[in-house]
């Protein structure tokens, strides 16, 4: 099992007592998490897991807005940037 990020924790932490949203959370214990400059960044090891993160980003975005934790998250598949979402209920804002 992969060590777990600060942040990823937080996530976790957030939904401790609901299972159901603890099993759909799981992919983000694959992804590496870090944060600089106001910008959450997310690397997924490959495409079916990023787009499994991208299908949860409503359940993982309300512990990151309601702490202020980042404004932007960028998506990545080892290491390319894939898409940015912002964060505070505003919709996917780019794919590349």
């Amino acid at each position: 099992m992969p060590v777990t990020s600060q942040l990823c924790q937080l996530i976790f932490d957030y939904y401790r007592e609901s299972p159901t949203d603890l099993l759909q959370l799981q992919p983000l214990m694959h992804c590496q998490i870090s944060r600089a400059w106001g910008t959450l960044r997310i690397n997924c090891p490959d495409a079916p897991t990023l787009a499994h993160v991208k299908q949860i980003f409503p359940l993982w975005q309300d512990p990151l807005s309601l702490l202020r934790v980042s404004k932007k998250v960028k998506l990545q598949v080892n290491g390319q940037l894939d898409s940015i979402l912002l964060l505070n209920g505003l919709p996917l804002t780019k794919n590349l």
